[in-house]
């Protein structure tokens, strides 16, 4: 090789470390911007009686890929100022945002004070005001999305909306799920406190909940969905299939998405997954080719997402002010 071609090949192999470099810089970098713009300051009063109240959780079932799970998604009673009626809202660390659903507040005859944004044709819930549980939650505006809901309500299950992640901003999220109830709060009760088992390294004061764990021996990043109840964990296709390469892929059929079928693949995991001093062992690991876009994304940074099933015999508890996430067994 001459003087010439051994620069050339020098040159070619400093700028693809570079942008080597670069990539790996601009992955987690791009990951925490988009996190610090998702993570909303909603509700600007947060109240609370001295004595601490839960609320129950409501679980709905759901059929998924011929699968009937049980615990799909949980919801909770609610009491919104104007309306005179027994309200339900998902609670949905998924979503950045809580919203009203705009047909079901037409359903039952409105009773909030709204107004029309020109600029993109938005409407919104004024003066809001929320009651969970022993907190009270007050917002100058909240999203009311026009096309969800439903004009056929069901006069004992109410669902006005969804609760998000901008409602725990600042709080403390305890979700008993040994008791199906849930609570927001500033503080916490010692009998509790003592007994939480800390898992180190999450990131839970930004949206969304992040969370390490283990699979095998390979540390991984995990979104908490509170939900999507119905998946251990869940990843792309190409990531699965490097599980257990021995095992073969089970095809499930089908989740439909906007009026799309989309195949579910899953396979039985046999080693050990590690949340903290949390063991689990033999659960399924789902994937689906909507979430091809992780393959580009290395597991430590981000594996994949878990919802509520693994925490269901378990107390989970999400401090975003002190950046802290707890299982009590």
């Amino acid at each position: 090789m001459n003087r010439r071609l051994k620069r050339i090949f020098k040159i070619t192999l400093i700028t693809l470390g570079l942008m080597i470099v670069l990539i790996a810089i601009a992955i987690p970098v791009g990951i925490n911007y988009l996190r610090n713009k998702s993570t909303l300051n909603t509700f600007d009063q947060f109240s609370e009686a001295a004595q601490l109240q839960f609320v129950d959780i409501k679980w709905d079932s759901s059929i998924v890929a011929g699968i009937k799970f049980d615990k799909a998604a949980f919801f909770i009673p609610v009491k919104v100022k104007g309306i005179q009626k027994r309200l339900y809202m998902q609670f949905d660390s998924g979503s950045a945002s809580s919203l009203f659903y705009g047909k079901t507040l037409q359903a039952i005859g409105g009773g909030l004070d709204t107004t029309f944004s020109q600029k993109d044709s938005s409407v919104f819930a004024m003066n809001v005001g929320l009651e969970i549980g022993s907190a009270t939650l007050h917002a100058n505006k909240m999203e009311i999305r026009q096309d969800m809901g439903s004009f056929d309500v069901d006069s004992s299950f109410i669902i006005i909306g969804t609760i998000g992640y901008d409602a725990v901003v600042n709080s403390t999220l305890i979700m008993d799920f040994k008791q199906d109830k849930l609570a927001i709060t500033k503080k916490i009760p010692d009998s509790l406190n003592s007994n939480i088992h800390y898992i180190d390294g999450v990131s839970v004061n930004k949206f969304p909940f992040f969370i390490k764990a283990t699979i095998g021996d390979d540390p991984v990043t995990l979104g908490y969905d509170t939900g999507s109840s119905l998946f251990p964990l869940i990843t792309s296709n190409k990531k699965l299939a490097n599980l257990n390469k021995s095992v073969k892929l089970d095809t499930l059929c089908c989740v439909s998405s906007w009026g799309v079928d989309h195949p579910i693949y899953r396979k039985k995991y046999d080693q050990l997954i590690k949340l903290g001093n949390t063991v689990f062992k033999d659960e399924y690991i789902y994937s689906s080719h909507q979430f091809d876009v992780l393959d580009y994304v290395p597991n430590w940074l981000f594996f994949g997402g878990t919802g509520n099933s693994l925490f269901l015999n378990k107390v989970v508890y999400v401090d975003t002010k002190h950046n802290k996430f707890g299982l009590v067994d």
